[in-house]
């Protein structure tokens, strides 16, 4: 397992993925101030966005619960 918070992992991602922040608000029907958040550490998804996140970014959920 590596050191990532669930921020950073979420922006690694997102870039990989080529997505911009509003490209990723756009797929999941959030705030961009909440994927912001997430992003830099100071808030994280409810369980139920979590799903909608892992869709997004083609991750296993379980992926990103580690980091929650």
């Amino acid at each position: 397992m590596n050191d990532y918070t669930f921020g950073e992992y979420l922006y690694q991602k997102r870039k990989q993925s080529g997505d911009s922040q509003n490209e990723l608000v756009e797929k999941l029907g959030v705030t961009g101030k909440a994927v912001s958040k997430w992003e830099n550490g100071s808030a994280v998804p409810d369980l139920a966005v979590l799903d909608l996140v892992a869709k997004a970014m083609e991750v296993n959920p379980f992926d990103l619960v580690k980091f929650v």
